[in-house]
């Protein structure tokens, strides 16, 4: 292992600058996946852009043929003016969350990809790399793929591909239904 992990998984925490950040003890903003060789969003509780908690719509309008999404969906929260997926992720390449440019919303097969598979209570992903992940109370609590997905849809695509880890289990929501996002860049 380039890092350390739970069973076969192999994370490298990195600071706000993008640096390695081996001392569990100092604060963290990034993972560093290094099989895949993605950088995932560090979740915060400290009511910032980064909270764990905000939720958002899925929107995106360069989606040729496709629904784009609701700008502001019901229920959505967030600490932005428009609570969804294209604005969250404009601010956050604005700022330049761990020194990085290029963050996007991750695609199905990404997201599964830190999905624990092994941890038997939720939150289904190694808690020591990815705090903060939300599991919901009465329900599982989802957070938003790339994927657009036309099924139940008559028409065109008004749903999108989603990954709960607090069962594992992936399902398709409407799109202005108020969910998390953990952002993603690189890979190999």
């Amino acid at each position: 292992k380039a890092g350390r992990g739970d069973q076969g998984f192999d994370f490298t925490r990195l600071d706000n600058i993008g640096d390695e950040q081996d001392d569990i003890s100092q604060p963290w903003r990034c993972v560093r996946d290094n099989v895949t060789g993605l950088v995932w969003e560090a979740k915060t509780t400290d009511g910032g852009l980064h909270d764990s908690t905000h939720t958002y719509s899925w929107y995106f309008t360069e989606d040729a043929g496709g629904f784009d999404g609701d700008q502001n969906g019901a229920g959505a929260t967030c600490s932005i003016a428009n609570c969804n997926t294209s604005a969250f992720i404009t601010q956050v390449n604005t700022d330049g969350l761990c020194n990085f440019y290029d963050w996007r919303l991750p695609t199905h097969n990404e997201l599964l990809s830190i999905l624990h598979l092994g941890n038997t209570a939720s939150p289904m992903i190694d808690a020591d790399y990815f705090p903060n992940t939300v599991v919901g109370v009465t329900s599982p609590a989802w957070y938003w793929t790339r994927v657009p997905s036309v099924d139940g849809a008559r028409d065109v695509g008004r749903n999108a591909w989603t990954i709960g880890f607090a069962d594992g289990n992936d399902n398709f929501l409407n799109k202005s239904t108020p969910v998390s996002i953990r952002l993603v860049r690189g890979g190999r």
